[in-house]
Parts: structure tokens; sequence; C-alpha cells
């Protein structure tokens, strides 16, 4: 799944919480390509896509597998 799609995701997840009227305003990212945004703005809310290592050093390891193999 994308980030893109994450956020859609969490945003529908959040109109059956009680906020049935959310929806996603404006997707930051997609407006300005010169340096690193939020994901999107929804209501008051602020959305971040964020990964998590599930193992110790997935990232660096990932990283330096996919140079090697990739």
């Amino acid at each position: 799944m994308i980030d893109r799609d994450l956020v859609k995701a969490f945003v529908e997840y959040l109109r059956g919480q009680g906020f049935p009227d959310l929806r996603i305003d404006i997707w930051p990212d997609d407006e300005n390509r010169n340096s690193p945004e939020i994901d999107a703005v929804a209501g008051d809310l602020s959305i971040e896509c964020t990964s998590v290592d599930t193992i110790p050093n997935q990232r660096r390891d990932s990283e330096r597998f996919f140079k090697v193999f990739g």
C-alpha cells in the first residue's frame, strides 16, 4: 500500500470514529516539490506517514541489500 492509500484509509477510519465529515483538504507534498512536506491535511489534522523498523537496522541493511542485489 502506498502512502497516499494509507492516508486515505486512515481518514476513512477516523470518519467511523466520530469524525463523519472529515476529508482530505490538501496534499501539501504535491503542492511543494522543492522540499519535504507533510502528506496531507484533513480538517485540523496534519498527517504524515512514517516507517518503523520491525527488526534492528532494517532500513540500513535493506539499503545495502538493494545496492548489492537490486
